[in-house]
């Protein structure tokens, strides 16, 4: 009696959950949402200074948990069903870690696999690649502590890899170029995205489907002619990441190596020299933009900072630039119409243990290069809403003719143009800016000054400010209030003959400048969209 009772009460209970929104949904819809459920988004901040951001694999924002599937999978009985039916659910195997994914993986040969190893393979992995109807599509094996026979897992049948991600241990025996390229020769016609750490370079490959390429601390790329005839045999490369690389270039005047596809270069914890060594190795196309990871200064040189950005004002994303933006708390970007330039700042409250501080760290800041940036490139309109940032300029180049400035910045900004001033002619000598001659006086001819009024600062102290320079005649003022500023938004009296034009304007945002559509894109995890 008492078991037909307890029977009777599941049955209850049973139809009660069949009752539920979650238990009545297909199993398209549970499998979508348990796909969602399994995965979780990485720890990407906007300073990609921390160590964990330049390890791993950079090429994804998301990574499985295979055991949040499991939990799912116990809930009930025919959640545990639809969850063994998806064999996509199973398909990232943790090997050594979490076997449950592997013993799934052994009764389905439907989705195409992706490994996860921090050692030599298991007996039952390599057992599971032997089988028939198997596919290995991603690898990473970061850090590998792996005997040199256990690289014969690339060569397997059952891998045909898209993406690999492989990261040797400086501290076992090290695994020469001979012997890398050998069992990485049968998956270099199918990888799309390669990242090598710690390796051996890779000669005599060639990777015609390869888009995306990571090197990271490789010891054999001494050589920058090692790297140049790596990337030669990768013609559709879009995306290059370099990261704490030491490059000796050969002497001798070589023709520069073309990279007709490649959209964004990436430069992390690599000292300044080594990247102007590159980039006079190579020839971007005008739609390729760069972002190069800077540091604190430490040791500050203007010499090798004009050395290196020499280099950098070669490449069409510097040489055809035409507008600068500083802001708080932001990176430095230098934009053309079709490419930019990102010196990224580091983020200062991170905690000191976090930072990439290495031997290989660039010994500069990212405001530190802004005079560097004004004197080589065209820039027209700046964009200085930062005062760290117009305190690190000196003088304003001839080339530009329009400068937005913020309210709080303006007696900094005053300040840049009164040194201008004093590095121009004497009085009664004139100016001459693009074929224009100022009799007036001293300053900039024709210069565009936009103040944007951010709080309670009055118009009449803005306007006062510019209005006592002598070549304020000579300026065009436009006065852009923010929906944050509570002053009076009236044009006040008193200040019509005062510029040479004055107009105001009304934001509903903080206006900022337009950059290209690469940099607006999120590429990898060192690639995040420059502006969210």
């Amino acid at each position: 009696m008492r078991g037909l009772l307890r029977r009777a009460e599941k049955e209850v209970e049973t139809s009660k959950n069949a009752r539920l929104p979650a238990v009545r949904l297909p199993p398209e819809v549970l499998q979508y949402i348990f796909r969602l459920a399994s995965l979780q988004a990485k720890d990407v901040s906007r300073s990609p200074s921390c160590i964990r951001i330049a390890t791993g694999d950079i090429w994804s924002f998301v990574e499985p948990v295979p055991t949040k599937v499991a939990i799912l999978a116990s809930v009930c009985r025919r959640w545990r069903s639809v969850a063994l039916a998806d064999s996509a659910l199973w398909n990232t195997i943790s090997d050594r870690r979490d076997r449950r994914p592997l013993v799934v993986s052994q009764g389905s040969r439907s989705a195409a696999l992706e490994l996860r190893l921090l050692a030599s393979p298991s007996y039952q992995l390599r057992a599971l690649l032997q089988s028939e109807g198997h596919r290995v599509r991603a690898i990473e094996w970061d850090k590998a502590n792996a005997r040199r026979e256990d690289l014969a897992l690339l060569a397997t049948p059952a891998c045909r890899l898209e993406k690999l991600v492989l990261g040797m241990n400086p501290h076992l025996p090290y695994i020469d170029t001979h012997t890398l390229t050998a069992w990485l020769a049968p998956q270099a016609p199918s990888l799309r995205q390669l990242t090598l750490r710690d390796c051996a370079s890779v000669s005599g490959c060639a990777f015609p489907r390869l888009t995306g390429l990571h090197l990271d601390a490789c010891p054999s790329l001494f050589d920058c002619d090692d790297l140049l005839g790596l990337l030669t045999r990768a013609p559709n490369l879009t995306d290059l990441v370099l990261s704490r690389l030491h490059l000796d270039m050969v002497e001798g005047a070589l023709a520069p190596v073309m990279l007709p596809r490649l959209r964004r270069l990436v430069f992390a914890d690599t000292v300044r020299g080594n990247v102007g060594r590159f980039l006079t190795r190579i020839a971007l196309p005008t739609t390729a933009s760069i972002r190069i990871h800077a540091f604190e200064s430490s040791a500050p040189s203007d010499a090798l900072d004009a050395e290196w950005l020499s280099s950098l004002a070669k490449t069409p994303a510097l040489g055809n630039a035409a507008e600068l933006f500083v802001a708080e708390h932001s990176d430095t970007f230098v934009a053309g119409p079709a490419a930019a330039v990102c010196f990224v700042q580091e983020d200062k409250a991170q905690p000191h243990a976090q930072r990439r501080v290495s031997a290989q760290t660039p010994a500069w800041d990212a405001r530190a290069v802004l005079s560097h940036v004004l004197a080589l490139a065209p820039i027209r309109k700046a964009w200085l809403l930062a005062e760290d940032g117009i305190a690190g300029i000196s003088s304003l180049p001839p080339s530009v003719d329009t400068v937005v400035v913020q309210d709080t910045g303006l007696t900094a900004l005053l300040g840049v143009l009164d040194r201008k001033a004093q590095a121009t002619p004497s009085e009664g000598e004139g100016v001459s800016i693009s074929g224009a001659t100022d009799t007036h006086a001293r300053g900039p001819l024709g210069l565009t000054v936009q103040v944007l009024m951010t709080r309670f600062v009055s118009v009449d102290v803005v306007l006062g400010k510019v209005a006592q320079r002598a070549d304020a005649r000579n300026m065009h003022v436009a006065i852009g209030c923010l929906p944050s500023y509570m002053g009076d938004r009236t044009c006040p009296a008193g200040f019509g003959d005062a510029f040479a034009s004055l107009r105001f304007e009304a934001y509903q945002d903080l206006p900022a400048m337009v950059l290209p559509d690469v940099c607006m894109e999120r590429a990898h995890c060192l690639w995040p969209a420059w502006v969210e």
